[in-house]
């Protein structure tokens, strides 16, 4: 069985993904290893067995970390889901090699969403779906 958008899913995004909690817990000089719980919207009627899904963080149109959720399952409605991640906005020129990639573009992305955190924005003004979504979650979910 083939799953697409078009089922009603809305690529999980319907409803933005809200950040409902993170705590660090490790750094070095230019990462932050957090633990977080998200709240993801499922429209549909559809439930899916994920198992462990890793997925690139983005925010502002930056790469700012990677994560990984260990078991993920997607119900319909609601799904809180717990992740470990990895905020290193070094990956993003990393990713995109060009010469021309400024890094401090990405730092400044990272430092944006952890002080929209920190100040509860996220809770009153969830971030947009296309800046803070799991990149291979939308693929697995299309192999299904």
């Amino acid at each position: 069985m083939t799953l697409s958008l078009s089922l009603g899913l809305a690529g999980l995004v319907a409803v933005p993904p809200l950040l409902q909690g993170m705590d660090v817990v490790e750094s070095t000089e230019r990462t932050l290893t957090i633990k977080a719980t998200l709240v993801i919207w499922n429209p549909s009627t559809i439930t899916a067995a994920l198992g462990e899904v890793s997925f690139l963080w983005a925010f502002n149109g930056h790469l700012i970390g990677l994560a990984a959720v260990p078991n993920g399952n997607i119900l319909p409605g609601n799904n809180t889901i717990e992740c470990i991640g990895v905020l290193d906005p070094s990956i993003d020129c990393s990713r995109k090699k060009d010469p021309r990639c400024d890094p401090e573009l990405a730092k400044s992305a990272t430092r944006q969403f952890i002080s929209k955190y920190i100040s509860g924005k996220n809770k009153k003004h969830p971030p947009n779906p296309h800046d803070f979504f799991f990149i291979s979650v939308r693929q697995k979910i299309n192999r299904i």
